[in-house]
Formats: C-alpha cells, sequence, structure tokens
C-alpha cells in the first residue's frame, strides 16, 4: 500500500489510476491528497486537482487548512473560475491573490477594497496592485484620477518607480498632453535606458511638432527589439535584409561519430541527449552554436533557439534562431488560407518554440497553443474530423487548424496586431479594448492593451515576422505591416 500510495501521489495517466484502485479512503489521508494536488497543477491538471483538494478538505482535520485553500484557489484561478478564486483565496487569508483574482472579474469596487486591506497591512505588492487599479481608471476616462494614484504609488513605493512614472507618462499621452509625455519618457530613457522610452518620446516629439528622425535613426540600431524594429520601419520605410552565412561553416566544423551513429540507429533521443551532454562540456561559443546548428538539422528547435539566444554572438546561427520549420506543411496552409507563411511561423515560434508536444497552463495543445474548444470548434470548418485531444498534437492538424483561425482573425480585424492580440485573449475581449480605447494607431493599441501577457506575446510575435521577413531577403513592408511604418 506504501507503493501504491506513491505511485497514485507522484505518477499521471493510468499508473496513477490503477494505484488509486488498490486504495481504500483511509489509506489516504488529507496531507496525501494535498502533495497528489501539487503534483497535478504542475502537470496542469487543474480540473482533476480541484477535486481532489476539495476532498482533502473534507478529511483534513485542520492542520492542512490554508495550504488546501491557497493550492484550490489556484486550481480555480488557472480555470479561470475567478470569483470562485477569489472567494478561496479570501477564506485563506491570501489577499494579494484574491485582489488578483477579483480584478479578473471586472469588480473594480471589490478590487478597490481590498487594496485599502493590502495597504492597511503595509503589504508592499499593494504597490502593483494600486498600478493596475489607475490603469483601469485611465481607460475609463478618470484620468485625474489615474495620475493622482501614480503619484502617491511612487512617494510610498520605491520599487515601483518606474513603472509609475511611465504611467505618469502614458497618461498625458493618451490624453494629448504630449509636450508632458515627451518630457517624462525623456527622463525616463535617461534613467532606465530602454528603447520603450526612446520609441515613445519620439512619437510625442511627432506629435507636437518637432523633427524625430535623429530618434527613429538612434533606435533603428538597436537589432532584434522590438522598438528598434518599428523606429527601421518608421526612419527607412523599408526593411533590410539579412543572409545568413555562417551556418554552413559552422556545421560543417562539428563532427560527432557518436550522434551520426545515433542518427543512423534511428535513436533520435538519445542523439539529442548526446548533442546536450555535448554542450555541458563545450568549451567555446563557437561549439555550443555548433551544436545548436545540429540539432536545428534534427528539428529540435527548442533547444536548439535556447542554446542560440543565449550566445552574445548569434552571426550565422539566424536559421537556428527563425527556422522555416515544418515549411511544407505550413506552405500548404499558407496557399489554402492566404495568409504568409511567416505568419505562421511567427506564431509558432512564439506559441511553443515549435514544439508539437507543448501544453500550456491554461490546457492549449500543440504547435500553435490551440484550446480544444476552439480547435474542435475550427475543425468543423477545416474538414478534418478530428475526435480527440491528441489529434489536436498532430503537426498538421495543428498547423491547419491554427493557420484557418488566424487568417480568419486577420479577415475579421483588419489588422495584424489586433489579429494577434485576438489569438491570444480572444476575440469578444480584444473587441472591447478597440471599443474603449480609440486608439489613433496600431502601436498606440498594441502598448496599450491591459493584460501583460497578450502586450508581450503581441510584440514578440511581430518581432519575429520582422526577422523572418529580413531573413527571407524580403525589403518590402508587407501590407500588413504598412500601419505601423
Amino acid at each position: 500500500k506504501k507503493i501504491f500510495r506513491s505511485i497514485y501521489i507522484h505518477c499521471g495517466g493510468l499508473l496513477s489510476k490503477l494505484s488509486y484502485n488498490e486504495l481504500s479512503a483511509s489509506d489516504l489521508g488529507a496531507h496525501d491528497l494535498l502533495e497528489r494536488a501539487s503534483v497535478l497543477i504542475d502537470m496542469m491538471e487543474y480540473k482533476e486537482a480541484e477535486s481532489v483538494l476539495r476532498e482533502a478538505m473534507n478529511r483534513d482535520d485542520g492542520k492542512n487548512k490554508t495550504d488546501i485553500l491557497k493550492k484550490l484557489g489556484n486550481a480555480l484561478f488557472r480555470q479561470k473560475k475567478y470569483k470562485e478564486a477569489a472567494d478561496i483565496y479570501g477564506k485563506a487569508g491570501d489577499h494579494y491573490s484574491k485582489a488578483r483574482a477579483i480584478f479578473r472579474t471586472g469588480d473594480r469596487t471589490a478590487f478597490s477594497d481590498v487594496i485599502k486591506e493590502l495597504v492597511s497591512m503595509n503589504d508592499k505588492r499593494a504597490g502593483s496592485l494600486m498600478l493596475l487599479l489607475a490603469s483601469d481608471k485611465r481607460r475609463n476616462g478618470e484620468s485625474s484620477e489615474a495620475l493622482k494614484i501614480y503619484e502617491s504609488v511612487k512617494r510610498d513605493y520605491p520599487s515601483e518607480t518606474e513603472n509609475s512614472q511611465w504611467g505618469i507618462g502614458w497618461t498625458y499621452y493618451r490624453t494629448g498632453e504630449f509636450r508632458l509625455a515627451h518630457d517624462i519618457f525623456s527622463d525616463l530613457y535617461k534613467i532606465y535606458g530602454s528603447p520603450r522610452y526612446l520609441y515613445w518620446k519620439a512619437r510625442c516629439a511627432e506629435r507636437i511638432g518637432k523633427d524625430a528622425s535623429g530618434l527613429y535613426k538612434q533606435l533603428a540600431s538597436k537589432e532584434q527589439d522590438f522598438y528598434g524594429l518599428l523606429a527601421h520601419l518608421k526612419s527607412i520605410g523599408r526593411l533590410t535584409a539579412i543572409k545568413d552565412h555562417g551556418s554552413k561553416n559552422h556545421l560543417e566544423k562539428f563532427r560527432s561519430e557518436r550522434v551520426d551513429l545515433l542518427i543512423e540507429l534511428g535513436m533520435k533521443k538519445e542523439a539529442v541527449s548526446e548533442l546536450a551532454s555535448i554542450t555541458k562540456k563545450a568549451s567555446s561559443n563557437d561549439d555550443i552554436a555548433c551544436v545548436a546548428l545540429r540539432l536545428e538539422a534534427e528539428e529540435e528547435y527548442r533547444l536548439a533557439i535556447s542554446l542560440a539566444s543565449k550566445l552574445p554572438d548569434r552571426e550565422g546561427l539566424r536559421s537556428v534562431l527563425y527556422p522555416y520549420a515544418y515549411w511544407s506543411v505550413v506552405k500548404d496552409a499558407s496557399e489554402r488560407y492566404g495568409i504568409d507563411p511567416f505568419i505562421i511561423l511567427s506564431v509558432m515560434r512564439e506559441e511553443s518554440r515549435f514544439d508539437p508536444s507543448a501544453r500550456s497552463v491554461a490546457g492549449a495543445l500543440g504547435l500553435m497553443q490551440l484550446m480544444p474548444q476552439t480547435a474542435f470548434a475550427m475543425n468543423r470548418k477545416v474538414g478534418l474530423n478530428i475526435t480527440s485531444r491528441e489529434q489536436i498534437h498532430d503537426v498538421r492538424t495543428n498547423i491547419t487548424i491554427g493557420s484557418y483561425y488566424l487568417s480568419s482573425l486577420i479577415s475579421e480585424f483588419g489588422s495584424l496586431p489586433s489579429a494577434i492580440a485576438s489569438y491570444n485573449a480572444g476575440e469578444d475581449t480584444v473587441r472591447k479594448w478597440l471599443k474603449a480605447g480609440d486608439y489613433k494607431s496600431e502601436d498606440e493599441f498594441m502598448e496599450d492593451i491591459p493584460y501583460d501577457e497578450t502586450r508581450n506575446y503581441t510584440k514578440r510575435v511581430l518581432t519575429s515576422y520582422l526577422e523572418y521577413l529580413r531573413t527571407s531577403g524580403e525589403t518590402e513592408i508587407p501590407k500588413a505591416l504598412c500601419i505601423l511604418a
């Protein structure tokens, strides 16, 4: 029974279920169930974790109550059951997590009340939540109130000085006070050096009639940075093609008889392990670059990109950083649904790093990270007849459905940034943002996306798209990006 209990707690799938059947209710205490739920949460099985945690509550004598409640709140939050999660976090005394859950419900009065509790408790995390509150008020047209909150955060929470100062500058920009915003972004850039601040300083300069070409030129020199690429488009009006000249030479330097033999024997998994081992023993960055190229050649894109991204000199590694993964399938989907193949590759790169078995914390599956309900809904339109979650992981199925969905979003919104944001956050959510924001430009919309994860995701996908275009030798700005130039 001890062995079966251990297997049930720590394993997944069939082994865990079979071991559970060998046990009686009395063999599992609340602490065992809590440990099992923690494993399920790590495996992103949130619904099952919720069920196990509720059973743990029934069996607990009070010793594990707080830990169970916190885990249960986490499982509910991950399932987007925000109201239930907020109630559970409250019972656990975790007011910070309760506030985060309430914010997602849209109950701003309750959110403000919890922040007041945290402030009264001298919880330093209240500052980050107050910034959320200020941003929300700005979006609702309460700019004066938002500015007051930003100033109070800057005064009372020194660790949030940069974020609160940005919030003040962005509020001025969105309300048309471009001179004030210009000065704040200028100060932020002097102190912190982020391209983000220099870019919006340049945009302010344009709005007040100043020549911003020098600022854009300064920014355009920053390679592989979102704002640098935007500035490149604005200052030059075209793309600069970049050819990958060093790949072949790097790869020819690499020789491993052991890896070659393993590949020849069809033992790809073992060959990849061998390559990873070589990386750990590598004496130079050049050796690591060689391994990254070999991994890319064997379609182990995730590990290859990870290795290449860490190298200070990426010359000759653009084919690794931006691979033409599953190219024949991508091209087929591109032609079928009228979408640029590099957009498909860019979404795959940022969603899964080209890992067909990838699964997100929200339950999205495969290369293009499709939610099962979305995949089944789109399946009826593309006619692939999928009936199970396992089929969603299939490379052709996943790319076909994801490409169709992405193409439909681009057609609906008529904007690549809005379509990409919708792919991440959902169409209804983005429609609401666009309606409330009344944005004058696409870059303004992207900078103002309320969810951090969606804002950063949209910028990453567009950065990858531009890099794919440059690597392909393209110099003309695609129609989808003319709105940003």
